[in-house]
């Protein structure tokens, strides 16, 4: 019986055959560039679009290819205001495991 990493790279040549079958037919290939996605939001989140291979093979059920489309990043500090209650929540859980982790040492003592 082959161990899980034997059976896992099976998998992945299978996987990479597999993708290189659907490349080798034109159902997937490259994403075409654009120069800004469609439908692009004022917080610059990351949009993706559904296209499908425009052949004869897309409507014969053949599966549908997602690609990503260009994807609009946000700066570090724009996350600043949408994340400013992690550090009161990471204060609040240590705080928490202090005074558990104490009251186990003072219990240690105490049930002897």
């Amino acid at each position: 019986m082959p161990s899980g990493r034997e059976l896992a790279q099976r998998y992945a040549a299978a996987s990479r055959k597999k993708k290189r079958r659907a490349v080798a037919r034109g159902v997937a290939g490259p994403a075409p560039a654009e120069s800004a996605p469609s439908g692009a939001t004022e917080l610059g989140e990351a949009l993706v679009e559904p296209t499908m291979a425009r052949d004869s093979r897309a409507t014969s059920g053949a599966p549908r290819v997602q690609r990503n489309r260009a994807i609009a990043r946000r700066a570090f500090a724009d996350y600043r205001e949408e994340y400013a209650y992690v550090p009161k929540d990471l204060r609040r859980v240590a705080l928490v495991f202090g005074i558990l982790l104490l009251a186990l040492i003072i219990l240690s003592f105490i049930v002897r």
